[in-house]
């Protein structure tokens, strides 16, 4: 019998955290799964339903660039997001060359 002093997110991160690299929740608490090994991190609730709905989590550039260099603090070597449309345009924004991506 789980404890009550878990509080819901608690028994969410118990029962459907366990295999996940990635949690996301819109808890204050959520970072506390990284003492597990996950990188977790809180997010909007508007942020989260997208999740919910389409399995992805988007980003504006800031954050990307955020979210890599916190790697970085983190002891990590180094952090990619893969690149998409968002960053297409955001580079058209800021160049008049064109480029091709590799």
């Amino acid at each position: 019998m789980m404890s009550v002093a878990l509080g819901m997110f608690g028994i969410f991160k118990k029962e459907f955290g366990q295999n996940a690299k990635v949690l996301l929740g819109t808890d204050s608490h959520t970072c506390n799964a990284g003492a597990f090994g996950k990188f977790a991190t809180g997010i909007g609730n508007a942020d989260a339903g997208f999740v919910m709905g389409t399995g992805k989590l988007l980003l504006k550039m800031d954050e990307r660039m955020t979210l890599c260099n916190m790697v970085i603090e983190a002891g990590g070597k180094n952090g990619v997001v893969s690149a998409d449309e968002t960053t297409f345009k955001c580079l058209e924004d800021k160049t008049s060359k064109n480029f091709e991506p590799l």
